[in-house]
């Protein structure tokens, strides 16, 4: 499965991929943010990949101009409740500030609210990491509640995300 706008692809997590995004992990700029900090080793990568089920998981590998840049998801994805988990981070340095973030997350909400009728998503974020918690206000998202001192649970309802994006696609545009 791709995803894809004018100036990016969301292509789903493979074999081919996984080194890339293990290697993301494990630098300290993007591990730093994670609630897992551990180094990811190859044989946890590939064991966690093999068990991640792909019908309620849905790992992207953002691309542009053919060049990965970062991973955006959407986890945890429960049809019952009509929720999901999500995520992202840009890895490579020169891609940051860049915009292309926005373009990355709009084709995930798109996808998760309009073609897989999701109601709701779910962010954890670091409280620290104050240009997250910024991102996620600006794309609807509200702070729920806190888990201890070091994550915040941020939500986004469908109608919020409907009455943002008119404001998102012309910051973007």
């Amino acid at each position: 499965m791709i995803l894809s706008s004018e100036n990016i692809e969301l292509r789903l997590l493979d074999e081919s991929t996984l080194e890339i995004l293990r290697n993301w992990r494990n630098s300290s700029d993007v591990a730093q943010f994670m609630e897992y900090q551990e180094v990811i080793s190859v044989e946890a990568q590939n064991h966690w990949f093999k068990n991640l089920s792909k019908e309620n998981n849905y790992y992207f590998i953002i691309f542009t101009n053919n060049n990965p840049i970062g991973m955006i998801h959407l986890g945890y994805v429960d049809m019952a409740l009509r929720t999901a988990e999500s995520g992202m981070f840009i890895a490579e340095k020169d891609y940051r500030g860049t915009g292309l973030s926005f373009s990355a997350s709009l084709l995930l909400l798109e996808f998760a609210f309009h073609e897989l009728g999701l109601e709701e998503l779910f962010a954890k974020v670091k409280n620290d990491n104050i240009q997250a918690q910024k991102y996620n206000q600006l794309l609807g998202f509200q702070e729920k509640r806190k888990f201890g001192d070091d994550f915040s649970q941020w939500s986004l309802e469908k109608r919020n995300y409907e009455l943002k994006m008119p404001f998102i696609k012309r910051l973007i545009d």
